[in-house]
């Protein structure tokens, strides 16, 4: 597990953060819970940003869960303000049990670099 703290950004506006306390290191990805600045970014906000976007999700309303495709501006940076990139970057969850953040697909001598605490475990 990680103790540094990655920050999101969505539209260059800061949205949260996250650990990223989960990986699978042979496919370069690394994901996490995410803790909003704000308590109204949530299922709505991410389903209205989707719409307005043209990002493609999957939602079932009831219970107010979502999963995206690859949100374009949304980024995350380490404590050097340096993105970490990969294929893509998801948004999924619920408001009952919060979101996570994935990015797939990062380039393993990075992965390598940036998470070295991941490749021991």
């Amino acid at each position: 597990m990680t103790n540094q703290t990655y920050t999101i950004f969505l539209d260059n506006k800061k949205i949260g953060t996250t650990n990223f306390e989960y990986v699978d290191v042979s496919m370069g990805v690394v994901f996490g819970k995410i803790s909003f600045t704000e308590n109204y970014f949530g299922y709505n906000f991410i389903k209205d940003y989707c719409n307005k976007n043209n990002i493609e999700y999957t939602d079932y309303q009831e219970e107010r869960m979502i999963s995206t495709m690859h949100i374009p501006n949304l980024s995350i940076t380490n404590i050097k303000e340096v993105e970490i990139i990969g294929f893509g970057s998801y948004v999924e969850g619920m408001d009952s049990e919060g979101f996570k953040i994935t990015i797939i697909g990062i380039d393993f001598s990075y992965y390598q670099q940036e998470f070295p605490q991941h490749i021991k475990q």
